[in-house]
């Protein structure tokens, strides 16, 4: 995916992942429309009102592979999809968002909350720019305390 994303292929590196997400079981929309995304970030939002760094901290890790695994092409898709298909892009992160909440963290579910930041800071509100700072500063912390070992940032 990294390889055709990097020779310009955006396109195809986005069906490679839209093709493995959907062998694990998970159905991405083929396009989102503005107002739907807004309601999508929107209700992910409310559900990270609660979060703080010692929230995920504290949060029980993904230990189930194929997590993992989707998060992994989750956030390899939301990283080719912020240009090849931006449309998805709010769709991929709060889903991300969302299985995270509901199953736990690990590393690739903790670039979502960062991502959901900067959607946020997007709506240029001053509360959605509080949020995002605070949902921002807590996913990188999170992620530097549980997961800082040299082999675990690649």
């Amino acid at each position: 995916v990294m390889i055709l994303n990097s020779r310009g292929e955006g396109m195809n590196a986005y069906t490679t992942c839209e093709e493995v997400l959907s062998q694990l079981g998970e159905t991405i929309p083929q396009s989102m429309g503005s107002e739907q995304a807004n309601r999508m970030i929107e209700s992910t939002s409310k559900m990270t009102q609660n979060i703080s760094e010692s929230v995920l901290s504290e949060m029980d890790e993904i230990m189930e592979e194929k997590l993992c695994t989707l998060m992994k092409f989750y956030i390899l898709m939301a990283n080719v999809a912020f240009f090849a298909k931006p449309e998805i892009f709010p769709f991929l992160v709060c889903r991300m968002v969302q299985m995270t909440i509901k199953h736990g963290v690990c590393k690739h579910s903790l670039e979502a909350f960062v991502e959901l930041a900067a959607l946020l800071c997007g709506k240029n509100t001053p509360s959605d720019i509080k949020d995002a700072s605070r949902l921002g500063k807590a996913a990188i912390s999170c992620l530097m305390r549980r997961f800082n070992s040299p082999e675990e940032q690649s």
